[in-house]
């Protein structure tokens, strides 16, 4: 999985060349792919009706 996963995300930035989401700030392993992968993660933000903390992360084609 993790071998295949940065072509993947290279793929995506083929075609769009700007890729954004959140995660749930309490998601650990998550944000430390996402880091690993490369994208950019923002300060956690609450979201939601209850207010939990999520960050967004972020990758722009090179």
């Amino acid at each position: 999985f993790l071998r295949r996963c940065g072509k993947v995300v290279n793929a995506m930035l083929a075609v769009y060349p700007y890729l954004e989401n959140y995660v749930d700030a309490r998601n650990h392993a998550a944000r430390a792919w996402l880091h690993w992968l490369g994208f950019t993660i923002e300060d956690p933000q609450p979201f939601g009706i209850h207010g939990l903390p999520f960050h967004r992360f972020h990758m722009e084609r090179k």
